[in-house]
């Protein structure tokens, strides 16, 4: 057929030297790509047979939910490892046009390699070896190589075009972007970077304002004990989390020309939350659309929760991320990583989170924590108020069947929301006497869990804190056919798997509630024995540690 097509997405390109590094997908539309064959061609203007560089296929599952309307689900091997070309070694002196081919069935199609976005741009720069001078050509959207022998002066004037450039680069910055504080912070950078990059800092934080997650436990267990001198964490000073690393020392304003200047000169950048993106402040993300060599940090994951019931790639795969090390909770959550995400084995360590070492329940068994997390179709408080999520979270706090139970067993319901619910939450009626409306800053997710008995959630992975206490769970799940459409993928425990009581309506939370109080056998033993969660108490701050250690 004459509309075969390869489809195609660049997702690293980089030029160092006359090492070109490329990774992304690549597949032909239109039919099954199981067993494809991907390739990089070098076309060479003058004519000739093109020079090739296989590219090995790295799996990519979600290309079957994102390819074009109407194909068929055939795409989940048109990823390709990131894969570094040696030019020098592989091309003669030449001007050459990059492209894509694809072998997939008895049909091969082929198509200029794609750079749509002038954000790869700084990625590619004019380069030199000590023999040659490398420069990239962007053309109509593709990207072309031009490789000479060249002489010192011809070496020299390469360097030359490539700093002229950068001062390109960075005054459009200054112009568009109007971040002032970079006229300061270019030079101010080449200044000090050998002399902080001899330090070998470790940068560690959560979002900008908290300190109470897997960054923070991990980054007391390093200070308590004396194993970094020079590891930081950044933090807003008006957060109310402040004072709980302010006691540790070493902390660094969130936002500020310092924390700006150490995430361009660390060693390691570790975070807990959305792939890193909470540690970034605005300069440092402009300077790198000038200068992204410039970072040269390792970056490392330790999670905000677990993989469990939903799949969240967006900020997993390690193309998009660059991420050094992913900490999981179990070995089938490290063979998702592996074997959906595109991290090597040594990737992904299995430590469990380090805040689990302070679950130790302090539950007198009377305390019911419900905590559903949010949608994200839900984005002003008219949206949040009319939403059949919140109604149904609204109905259950005013059920008169639920409040007559609290009142028998003298059971206390804390309502907890999601943070990004609470954004557009208008003050809430009072329910019941027996029903409290927890907000955040007024205590932390980890307090709630450790004196809860009984967890009525819906998707959230905090469920896998309590069935690590081995305390019982209510999954609330009135929405899932919406919400694993329009938020979230299914995840590896689907509904035939929960460690937990499933509800798919109100009068089941309810029923649950009931088993719970009248400790129900086969109810209370449910989340016990859970396969998704590494349990090694008292060790998993230490685990991950020693996992950014080696690594």
């Amino acid at each position: 057929m004459s509309d075969y097509r390869v489809v195609q997405q660049v997702q690293v390109l980089a030029l160092r030297g006359d090492k070109l590094e490329v990774g992304g997908y690549a597949y032909i539309n239109g039919i099954d790509n199981t067993g494809s064959v991907k390739r990089l061609l070098f076309n060479r203007r003058s004519g000739g047979k093109p020079m090739s560089v296989d590219l090995p296929t790295k799996a990519q599952p979600d290309l079957d939910r994102s390819s074009p309307k109407g194909s068929p689900n055939c795409y989940s091997q048109g990823g390709f490892q990131t894969t570094e070309v040696p030019l020098g070694e592989v091309l003669p002196d030449g001007d050459y046009q990059l492209s894509f081919e694809v072998q997939a069935q008895d049909v091969t199609a082929s198509a200029p390699l794609e750079v749509p976005d002038v954000k790869w741009w700084p990625y590619a720069k004019p380069s030199t070896t000590p023999t040659h001078s490398v420069i990239p050509c962007f053309r109509r959207k593709s990207i072309g190589v031009r490789i000479r022998k060249s002489g010192p002066l011809a070496r020299a004037a390469t360097r030359l075009s490539r700093g002229i450039l950068e001062l390109g680069y960075e005054a459009a910055i200054l112009v568009i972007r109007r971040r002032w504080r970079l006229f300061f912070l270019y030079p101010l950078h080449r200044l000090v970077r050998r002399h902080l990059r001899a330090k070998h800092i470790w940068l560690m934080g959560e979002r900008f304002d908290t300190a109470q997650d897997n960054g923070y436990w991990v980054y007391k267990y390093i200070r308590d004990n004396d194993l970094v001198p020079n590891c930081y964490y950044a933090i807003d000073k008006r957060s109310p989390d402040y004072q709980r690393v302010a006691s540790l020392g070493n902390v660094i304003q969130h936002g500020s020309l310092r924390h700006s200047l150490y995430l361009l000169s660390c060693d390691k950048l570790i975070n807990a939350y959305a792939g890193m993106r909470s540690m970034y402040t605005p300069d440092y993300l402009s300077v790198l659309q000038c200068h992204p060599e410039w970072d040269q940090s390792r970056k490392y994951f330790l999670r905000h929760g677990v993989m469990g019931l939903v799949r969240i790639r967006h900020t997993q795969d390690k193309n998009s991320l660059g991420l050094s090390l992913v900490v999981v909770s179990s070995q089938a959550e490290k063979d998702a990583f592996v074997q959906e995400y595109g991290y090597d084995d040594q990737d992904v360590a299995i430590t469990g989170l380090a805040r689990w070492d302070q679950l130790v329940s302090t539950g007198v068994g009377n305390t019911i924590l419900f905590m559903p997390t949010w949608r994200v179709w839900v984005q002003s408080p008219e949206q949040l108020e009319n939403s059949e999520y919140f109604k149904h979270c609204v109905s259950l706090l005013q059920n008169p069947e639920l409040h007559r139970i609290l009142e028998k067993y003298e059971y206390q319901l804390i309502f907890f929301p999601h943070y990004l619910t609470q954004r557009h939450m208008r003050q809430l009626p009072e329910f019941h006497p027996h029903i409290q409306v927890v907000r955040q800053g007024e205590e932390t997710v980890q307090s709630l869990l450790i004196r809860s008995d009984l967890l009525i959630t819906d998707y959230s992975s905090v469920s896998f804190e309590f069935s690590y206490m081995n305390k019982p769970v209510i999954f609330y799940q009135f929405d899932s056919d919406q919400y694993f459409t329009r938020h979230y993928q299914p995840g590896l425990v689907t509904q035939d798997k929960l460690f937990g009581e499933l509800a798919k309506d109100e009068s089941q939370v309810v029923a649950g509630v009931v088993k719970f109080a009248e400790k129900d056998e086969q109810f209370m033993q449910m989340a016990e024995n859970n396969p998704y969660v590494f349990k090694a108490p008292g060790q998993h701050t230490r685990l991950n540690y020693e996992a950014v250690l080696s690594r």
